[in-house]
């Protein structure tokens, strides 16, 4: 069963329409809105920030964030928080199922003055 969910999100993905994966009991217990990024349009970009509520990530493929030198924000804190010492209240070493989240720095579109970065 779980294989015949995992081959209709791929297809519906491959389709440019957006799913919905669960994450695992016991971990953040919750609902990511998904779709591949060259699919997504200024309305979906309102969909998610409407909808989801939450942060809008795009993933990288290793070879872009080694060629780009992208930190993980684990490590910009991590490297910093001697300077600023409210950064080590940051570092996520508490939480039960991940030290090290991938998530990097956080981006703005040039000319959009939301207030929010995604």
């Amino acid at each position: 069963m779980p294989s015949k969910n995992i081959s209709k999100a791929i297809r519906s993905l491959a389709k440019g329409e957006f799913v919905l994966i669960y994450d695992m009991e016991g971990r953040e217990e919750e609902v990511d809105l998904v779709k591949l990024a060259e699919y997504v349009t200024p309305e979906d970009v309102f969909r998610l920030r409407h909808d989801a509520g939450g942060l809008i990530c795009v993933a990288v493929h290793p070879d872009i964030w080694r060629r780009w030198e992208l930190p993980f924000l684990h490590d910009l804190f991590k490297s910093c928080y001697n300077n600023y010492r409210v950064l080590e209240a940051l570092i996520p070493n508490d939480i039960p199922y991940d030290e090290k989240s991938a998530f990097s720095v956080t981006v703005n579109h040039r000319k959009t003055f939301t207030g929010v970065t995604d």
